[in-house]
Order: C-alpha cells, then sequence, then structure tokens
C-alpha cells in the first residue's frame, strides 16, 4: 500500500483530493495533511510517505522551498505538484527540482486521479527496471519544456532549458511538431494515443527518438526530438521521408488531418529555439497545402494593421442586411492573413470575428440553436481548424446563418451542412463515406467532421445511420420489400449490420416493427 501526504493551505482542495476515490481500493493509503511545507516537513518523517501531492503557493513554507528541504533530507519520494493556471511559472521549477506530475486543481476529478496515479505506477517501474535505459530521463526533460504551453502555444525559448549534458549525445538534432485534428476520439484518446506512439516508432526507425504526446481541444499533438547522425548526407530528404510514412500511417490508421513542422538542425543546446522553430513551422502549414513545413526564419514582424478587425463596421453590414458587402470585407482580410503567414494575427482576427457575431447574436436575441450554438463560437475552434480557407469558410458560414436567421426569425443549419444534408439526401442509398461528403462540398473530412458535430450533435456517421434507418421505416410501412431488399436500398451492404443498427436505433427488430405497423 502506497502512502501519500497532501499538502494544501485550502481546507477543500485536501477534502476533495481525500473523497474524490476510494485511495485503498487503488492501492494507497492518506497517511497525513498538512496546510503548508512547514507542517509537511515536521510529519514527515512521521508518516513516511512514498508520495508528496503539494499545491506551489501557500504560507510560512511553499511548495518550492518543502521540495528542496525534502531532497536535502535525500529521501525517494515522488512528487505531484497541484497548481492554478496562473501558477505555471512555479510549476515548472518545481518540475526542475524533481516533481513527477502536475495536476490543475480545477480539473480534479476521479478519472484525473486514476489516471495520474497509473502513470505514477509506470514512472516506478521505469526507474526500477530500466537504470541503463536513457529514454525514460529523456522524455522527462522534454515534457517538462512543454509544461506550462498549451499544445497549440508559441513557444518562448527564453522560457525552456537545455538539457543536462550527456543525455543527448548524438547530434545532430532536429525538433518536430506534428498536429492531429479530429474531433472523433475525444470520449477515448487513450487508445489513438497508443496507437500514436506505435506509429511514431515504426516510422522512425533511425538513431534515436524522443516523443512525448499530449491531447488538446480534441486534438492530438506530438513533439519529437530525433537524431539525424546517421541519415547524412541528404539528411533533410530522408527525415521528410520519414515524416511522410508518419502521416500515411496516422491517416490510415486514425483518420486525422495531419500537419507537422520541422527545426533547423542543431545541437542539445540549441533545443529551446528548436523546439520553438517546430511549433512556428507547423503554424505555417495553416497557410500551404502542405502537411510539412520547414521552418524559415523571419527577418521582421509583419504590419498587422490591415488584418484588425473593425467591430462596429461589421455590426453595420450586419444591421443593413448588406451580406454581400460583409462577405467582400471578410475575404479582403482574409486575404491580407494570407500574404503575411503569421498565424497569431489569424487567431486575433478569428476571435475578433466570432466575438462580433455572437455579440449580434445576443443584442438580437437569436435562437442560438443548430447553426448558432454556443460551441460554434468557441475562440479555441481555430486549434481544430486545418488551414486559412477552412477558417474563412467557417466565420463565412456563421455570418449567412445569422442574416437567415434575422431574416427569418428561424435558426437554421449552416449553408456548408444544409449542403452536406443534401448530398446525403440525394446519395444516401450508395456507399457513401464522409470523406466522399466532404469533397462534394469542398471542405476537408476533420473540418467536416468538427462542424457537423457541432450543428447537429452527433457525428457523421451517426446521422447517417438514422437517415437511413428512416428512409427504411418508409419502405417498412410502404412495400413488401423484404429485409435484405431494404437494407441494400437505403445503403447498407450488409442485412446482418442493417437489422442491428435498425434494432439499436428503433429498439425492435424490422419484423417488429413492420407486424406493429400492420396491427394497427
Amino acid at each position: 500500500m502506497k502512502r501519500v501526504l497532501i499538502v494544501d493551505d485550502e481546507y477543500l482542495v485536501r477534502l476533495g483530493l481525500k473523497t474524490t476515490i476510494d485511495w485503498e481500493a487503488h492501492g494507497y493509503r492518506i497517511v497525513g495533511e498538512a496546510a503548508n511545507g512547514k507542517e509537511a516537513l515536521e510529519l514527515f518523517d512521521q508518516v513516511n510517505p512514498d508520495i508528496l501531492m503539494t499545491d506551489i503557493k501557500m504560507a510560512v513554507m511553499d511548495g518550492l522551498e518543502l521540495i528542496s528541504g525534502i531532497k536535502e533530507l535525500g529521501r525517494r519520494v515522488q512528487v505531484v505538484i497541484l497548481s492554478n493556471y496562473d501558477d505555471f511559472s512555479y510549476a515548472r521549477k518545481a518540475m526542475a527540482l524533481g516533481a513527477s506530475r502536475y495536476l490543475l486543481k480545477s480539473e480534479i476529478s476521479e478519472t484525473a486521479l486514476i489516471e495520474m496515479l497509473h502513470s505514477l505506477r509506470l514512472e516506478e517501474r521505469d526507474d526500477g527496471g530500466l537504470s541503463d535505459d536513457p529514454e525514460p530521463t529523456r522524455r522527462k526533460y522534454l515534457q517538462e519544456q512543454l509544461f506550462g504551453f498549451s499544445a497549440d502555444a508559441n513557444i518562448d525559448p527564453a522560457l525552456l532549458s537545455p538539457p543536462p549534458t550527456g543525455l543527448f549525445p548524438n547530434p545532430p538534432y532536429l525538433a518536430i511538431k506534428c498536429g492531429c485534428l479530429s474531433p472523433t476520439f475525444e470520449d477515448a484518446p487513450d487508445m489513438p494515443l497508443k496507437t500514436l506512439q506505435s506509429i511514431v516508432a515504426s516510422s522512425f526507425d533511425f538513431e534515436d527518438v524522443t516523443c512525448c504526446t499530449a491531447v488538446f481541444k480534441s486534438s492530438l499533438y506530438l513533439t519529437m526530438l530525433c537524431s539525424v547522425k546517421k541519415l547524412e548526407p541528404h539528411y533533410m530528404e530522408r527525415v521528410e521521408e520519414h515524416c511522410r510514412m508518419m502521416i500515411r500511417n496516422i491517416r490510415n490508421y486514425l483518420d486525422f488531418e495531419v500537419r507537422l513542422g520541422v527545426s533547423v538542425l542543431g545541437d542539445s543546446t540549441d533545443f529551446p529555439s528548436m523546439l520553438a522553430q517546430a511549433e512556428e513551422a507547423r503554424k505555417d502549414s495553416f497557410f500551404t497545402q502542405n502537411s510539412i513545413t520547414i521552418f524559415e526564419e523571419r527577418s521582421v514582424v509583419p504590419d498587422l494593421t490591415g488584418t484588425r478587425v473593425s467591430h462596429s463596421k461589421v455590426k453595420r453590414l450586419v444591421g443593413a442586411k448588406n451580406g454581400a458587402h460583409l462577405t467582400e470585407y471578410i475575404n479582403l482580410v482574409f486575404s491580407r492573413l494570407e500574404t503575411q503567414r503569421y498565424y497569431p494575427a489569424v487567431k486575433s482576427a478569428f476571435v475578433d470575428f466570432l466575438s462580433v457575431a455572437k455579440s449580434i447574436c445576443e443584442e438580437q436575441t437569436l435562437d442560438l440553436s443548430t447553426g448558432l450554438n454556443q460551441v460554434k463560437f468557441d475562440y479555441d475552434n481555430l486549434s481544430r481548424i486545418p488551414s486559412l480557407e477552412h477558417a474563412k469558410l467557417y466565420l463565412l458560414d456563421i455570418y449567412s446563418t445569422i442574416f437567415e436567421t434575422i431574416q427569418s426569425n428561424n435558426s437554421s443549419y449552416s449553408y456548408t451542412i444544409r449542403k452536406c444534408m443534401e448530398y446525403i439526401g440525394e446519395n444516401y442509398a450508395l456507399n457513401i463515406s464522409q470523406e466522399d461528403v466532404a469533397k462534394a462540398v469542398e471542405i476537408s473530412s476533420s473540418y467536416l467532421s468538427m462542424i457537423f458535430k457541432q450543428e447537429t450533435g452527433i457525428n457523421f456517421v451517426a446521422y447517417l445511420n438514422e437517415f437511413r434507418i428512416e428512409k427504411a421505416k418508409e419502405l417498412l410501412k410502404g412495400t413488401n420489400l423484404k429485409i435484405y431488399e431494404i437494407a441494400e436500398k437505403v445503403g447498407f451492404a450488409s442485412p446482418y449490420y442493417f437489422s442491428r443498427v435498425f434494432k439499436d436505433l428503433t429498439g425492435c427488430s424490422c419484423k417488429e416493427y413492420r407486424d406493429q405497423i400492420y396491427n394497427t
């Protein structure tokens, strides 16, 4: 039974931690609690903890002083940091002192605690059985550098540090940042994460690769440090070949939209700037059709004057019901954004257009459902959108729906989703897929997946199945066709799968449904 000491100056946090899960059922016992670091140190020898869960900011003695004090005692203990969003600078220092994990107080839950405990067990096994393998230490270094940054944030090299001498002994290296955009895995991210790690291992078979993964806003991100010592000469062609292989495998196995950025070459002392370069290059791919972008140094930050959104102009055009001029204005802003190729400017314009749209909906008391539901106005939606063109389309759809709702006083689906539904209505009897529908309306499959669920509340496959089953009901009512004939007419290749879907959605078999019709 592992022994746990909880240190936090907020009583409710300590109480929440103690009661969120059945600790002993998972092999742990809470052996003590303290309100500050001084109390914790006084308790330490008495309770002899294996795990310390501590807040950062506390009176009398804070978490950093507590961790330093424990190190001076020479005690081996796993440290979990409890932090708020604005404590990241302190938490980063705690990780540098040897903390193993961190938990955001706002996200403490049964699932989060159990996952954290499981990861501590894995780390313990790494420490116990892989002492000659540097990979766990390398991975921990990379995780510490990225700690405190959201997965799609700009990285400031000044906040990072190079690894200890000798930890990465095979220069030169490249940093690679990959974003895998898809909302389809959000209910069960473990499987895609494990698959992604396996794909990376099989795609990069040269000298050594250190990789860590993260989930952020329904997308998967991975960051890699790759030695290219064995790939010279023509190392970049070989790296791109490996990257393309990885992207193909991710698309084949996970059906994700992939964008990838690669830094310039460097040794381990250059890692802080290389990690920033890889993220900047990944964001540059937003402006191209290329899945892989190599970092290029910018001479100056572009003039953003022409990309600032005029809130008053947008509201004036909406008030005048001048949709054509508003479309022209949005196109103009995005044309300038395309010329500048500066992702922070895109993010600023996207947020501005969304905030004005939401303000208009509130002022006009429009029905925020279907095409104008609250999810559509989430600023973080940009992180799920694969390209500049899709970002523009997203905003044009929102404003088009606003105009239609004002005129009809009835909220509807966006133009893009209506076109998708029309395509389904015309082609449901064929073997169509989400990819087919996306091509028909000239958008990417991942973008369609995102907006379809936003507006309908269900994913594409669920909608298609429901549509087909409704058509099957009509045929069961109005014809004497056999079940396998109906299955074929509504687009199911397998009558057995059709029967299963029918029962899942209606609660009865096709025969039972038909009998009910005839007996009423």
